[in-house]
């Protein structure tokens, strides 16, 4: 008798059977790396497709998770999301308005300008940096873009008296009238120094600058710095090197929003009453109110396409005010900004386009006249006879809303460094180099 063998009579054989087909299957199948999917619904056949690996920092975190492996019951761990820079608050100023200045051929509450006198010459150039209270004195510099000299030039005798030298760096140094000495801002190996010079002992005061810019405190003999210890720390610092903080910004968390860096290339100025400090650069513009240590940032506006370099030329009129300012918005060319301090009203100032010195291609310098009242504007714009950019200088009243041109037939050259306009309102200094030499020129003022 012949004995059927089958499945059904050997259960035990079909599930042997069954566990070395589905090894074959197993091994018979593409091998694929951690993170890599087999593609099934490829039309090209059987394909590969590339996963994104998890970032390392997520690996690692994930490894030091399986490590620990906690229970059910372990507490859950949630992700710190990390600390942000809250911008400081926009200031509360009231919507520009734009006013249309006019023009006056010769007003009577305008000054007269003599014919500009050369005053100091060299083969370098020089920058000025302010009138002494002499009415009689500038401190400028002077140099060549490697090594530069701090003196003092009587305007009246040329005589120039030199208090310090240094490497030439991108500040303005300032006079100390009690100490008679200047403070100044040094590059070093170790980066920035704060110096003081009397003329024959130099002293270091500080070290660990954040910024070069310097801002003499009004009432006092202390000059302002941001130093890099503490980024955003505005101090004071006197000729003995004590150090005094104007804000406690740095001091809490609210306020840890400092806009200065060590690397923003922000610049300082006090206003003459001491109420305010604006630090500024191309770009932004901010209000530090010194009585309650605040800070706001001024809304300069949309300004599409245009907006490199869109602030400039800002300057405190000498009662503490108004403050001026050349911003460009979305127009090609810069315009005059004054901003009422005490009324929070900023005023667009419109010089008519019918003359040949509006719109210009830059506002490369400013002045106000010890009466707060008038401005004296350097605006450069291409002279197509010279083949050259001139610096056409016009007279702005910001009260009776009036300009006028100074000297159109004398075609200043555009220098470097500030106009500055004497204490006494008698003199201006500027700088007016030619094509072989730098100088400093002086015009006169009458009524």
């Amino acid at each position: 008798m012949t004995r059927v063998y089958t499945f059904l009579t050997k259960p035990y054989t079909f599930v042997w059977l069954l566990s070395i087909m589905l090894v074959f299957s197993a091994c018979a199948g593409p091998i694929t790396e951690p993170g890599i999917e087999f593609d099934t619904n490829s039309t090209a056949g059987n394909s590969l497709v590339q996963q994104p690996y998890p970032p390392p920092e997520q690996q690692l975190v994930e490894e030091q998770l399986q490590a620990s492996y906690p229970g059910s019951n372990a507490t859950p761990i949630f992700a710190t999301a990390l600390p942000t820079i809250v911008p400081p608050p926009i200031c509360d100023i009231k919507p520009p308005v734009e006013i249309v200045m006019s023009y006056e051929e010769a007003p009577s509450n305008f000054p007269v300008f003599s014919k500009p006198a050369i005053v100091a010459i060299n083969d370098v150039g020089f920058s000025i940096a302010e009138w002494l209270p002499d009415n009689q004195r500038l401190l400028v510099s002077q140099g060549d873009g490697a090594f530069g000299t701090i003196s003092t030039l009587d305007v009246t005798t040329g005589e120039m008296v030199e208090y310090a030298q240094r490497r030439d760096v991108s500040n303005q140094p300032i006079w100390l009238d009690e100490a008679q000495g200047v403070m100044f801002v040094e590059a070093t190996a170790e980066g920035w120094e704060l110096r003081f010079s009397n003329g024959q002992n130099v002293t270091t005061l500080a070290n660990e600058l954040a910024s070069v810019s310097l801002a003499k405190e009004p009432y006092s003999e202390r000059v302002t710095a941001v130093f890099s210890l503490e980024p955003g720390a505005l101090m004071t610092v006197d000729t003995t090197g004590q150090i005094e903080i104007v804000t406690t910004m740095e001091l809490n968390e609210e306020t840890k929003r400092a806009p200065l860096s060590s690397t923003d290339g922000y610049r300082l100025a006090w206003s003459p009453n001491r109420n305010w400090l604006v630090q500024y650069n191309n770009e932004n513009l901010y209000l530090i109110n010194a009585q309650t240590q605040s800070i706001c940032s001024v809304d300069l506006g949309d300004y599409g396409e245009a907006g490199k370099g869109r602030v400039s030329s800002v300057q405190w009129s000498p009662d503490g005010r108004y403050l001026s300012m050349a911003i460009k918005r979305q127009r090609p060319t810069p315009e005059l900004n004054i901003l009422d301090i005490e009324s929070m009203e900023l005023n667009i100032l419109s010089i008519p386009l019918n003359t040949e010195t509006w719109p210009p291609e830059s506002i490369g310098g400013s002045t106000w006249s010890p009466n707060s009242q008038i401005i004296l504007l350097q605006a450069g714009s291409y002279d197509a006879e010279m083949g050259k950019t001139v610096a056409n200088w016009l007279l702005v009243d910001i009260q009776a809303h009036q300009y006028t041109d100074v000297l159109p037939d004398y075609k200043f050259l555009p220098g470097i460094g500030n106009i500055v306009w004497s204490l006494d309102g008698a003199k201006v200094a500027y700088s007016c180099p030619t094509t072989q030499d730098g100088n400093i020129c002086l015009i006169n003022l009458s009524q």
